[in-house]
């Protein structure tokens, strides 16, 4: 006989692993309705409308044919800004971004400088948002700056 104490840790344990693969199953079948992924819907309602456009600006990307993976940014005018070796041994089409709202992004232009590991990519379709890039010339002391 198993002493009480023993069976709420085991309970627990469980509890714990069945909650853990009801969230995933749920995180993945609103990832194939392109629904908001929980986490992500969480993380927008704790932030400032300056935080919140930051946040909606960011694609995961992956290109397809050598599997490497990384972020970029959308910005004003709707290009993408990434790494170069993120998108290096790959052309445009091969790489798509998933944005935070889960949608999916195709590419149809690709620029790399491999000197700066800069890689700038045009999306097949306009993106809305985007960050402003700021300029270096002329940034008066204390200005306020988010990244």
């Amino acid at each position: 006989m198993m002493r009480p104490l023993v069976r709420l840790a085991l309970f627990s344990i469980l509890a714990a692993a069945l909650a853990g693969s009801v969230r995933s199953q749920t995180q993945r079948d609103a990832s194939e309705q392109g629904q908001v992924p929980v986490d992500t819907q969480l993380t927008l309602d704790a932030s400032s409308s300056v935080q919140k456009a930051g946040i909606r600006a960011v694609l995961l990307l992956e290109c397809s044919k050598t599997r490497m993976k990384g972020t970029g940014f959308i910005v004003q005018g709707g290009g993408v800004v990434t790494a170069a070796h993120v998108a290096c041994g790959c052309e445009a089409t091969d790489i798509s971004g998933t944005t935070p709202l889960n949608q999916t992004v195709r590419f149809k232009s690709l620029v790399l400088d491999t000197q700066r590991d800069l890689a700038a990519l045009v999306p097949s379709e306009r993106l809305e948002g985007g960050l402003e890039l700021g300029s270096d010339s002329a940034l008066p002391m204390a200005q306020q700056v988010n990244t």
